[in-house]
């Protein structure tokens, strides 16, 4: 998900969930006192629940588990709110309201299932009322035109939130794709680094790897070729880098012929070996350009947990790597030290 829009999101979740313990207790306390005793209780330990959930959101930052954890609270709290009338049978007014915060917690995709479930279950409700087996304090005209309305609301909610999606998406991947290679850059990567690292320090992740890759004998390229070739260069490097990786792991381009590859719960012996199996195909395939790699690995929380200090010393030891390479002597990273011969 594109981060800006996942940010907006979970300061989105916090806000309503907060807004909605707030309301909960209130209207609890005013139907205790004066109008429906059993629904204000109901409220009540909705809004007790509604409390859980945030401190269990503030201690998890798991945004998916909570979301859907507060949308099926809301659900059920709507509907009993439709079945009893609420408080003087202004209980129908709160379905409007599901269909307005789901586009904004989720996906338009998930949240046209999430409408839709909740549709079925205003159905399933009305067909009871005409059964008799649920007495509803409103007449069918106005049910009927309650699901109309709402239907139409998720119709217009659920178009606008994916179309600015979509738009935000679009002018976002401007910013964090690199135009050449197609790649993540800098930008993202620093983002992607922050999320993941705080995954880490809640002990979500296990470990995370910080590849730094850098090109040897490029420079030459540019010099002997001209740039067109060693743009062409360039994009062919970088399929090769993202190919020889996990889908899951991000791949960056952060300089003229720099690369940075961040692995979530890596195997540091794997890894060493996808660089150098990487290093040898890169050799072979630009002979003609005299194309080599050195490469440098870091890894969190084995070396550090703060983004600069982890690309620091990928950094570092990737330098090492190509000064040692330099002195004739083709080297390999080992998980604990710069370099070591091969």
């Amino acid at each position: 998900m594109i981060r800006s829009v996942q940010v907006v999101r979970e300061r989105g979740l916090v806000i309503f969930i907060t807004v909605s313990v707030i309301f909960l207790f209130a209207f609890g306390t005013i139907n205790i006192l004066g109008h429906n005793e059993l629904l204000g209780i109901f409220e009540l330990l909705t809004g007790i629940l509604g409390t859980f959930l945030f401190i269990y959101y503030e201690k998890t930052k798991d945004y998916e588990k909570a979301s859907n954890l507060f949308l099926l609270l809301l659900l059920v709290l709507y509907s009993v709110l439709l079945i009893t009338g609420g408080m003087e049978k202004t209980g129908i007014y709160w379905i409007f309201v599901f269909p307005t915060i789901s586009p904004l917690l989720k996906e338009p995709k998930e949240a046209v299932i999430w409408n839709l479930v909740y549709l079925l279950v205003l159905l399933i409700v009305l067909l009871l009322h005409v059964l008799g087996k649920i007495p509803l304090p409103y007449s069918i005209v106005e049910i009927r035109q309650a699901l109309m309305a709402y239907g139409m609301m998720i119709t217009f909610l659920l178009f606008y939130s994916y179309v600015v999606f979509n738009y935000i998406k679009e002018i976002e991947m401007h910013t964090v794709i690199d135009p050449l290679t197609e790649l993540y850059n800098r930008r993202f990567v620093y983002m992607f680094l922050e999320k993941e690292l705080e995954n880490l320090k809640r002990g979500n992740l296990e470990k995370l790897c910080v590849v730094y890759i850098d090109l040897d004998g490029f420079k030459q390229v540019n010099d002997k070729f001209g740039h067109i070739t060693g743009d062409e260069v360039l994009k062919e490097v970088a399929r090769l880098i993202k190919e020889n990786f996990r889908k899951s792991d991000v791949v960056a381009r952060i300089g003229g012929d720099e690369f940075l590859v961040i692995a979530v719960n890596c195997d540091e012996g794997a890894i060493l070996e996808k660089l150098s199996s990487l290093r040898k195909l890169l050799e072979r395939k630009f002979e003609n350009y005299g194309i080599s790699m050195s490469f440098g690995l870091a890894t969190a929380p084995d070396d550090s947990t703060d983004i600069a200090e982890l690309i620091k010393i990928a950094d570092k030891r990737m330098y090492n790597c190509k000064k040692r390479k330099k002195e004739g002597v083709y080297p390999h990273m080992s998980p604990r030290s710069s370099a070591v011969d091969a």
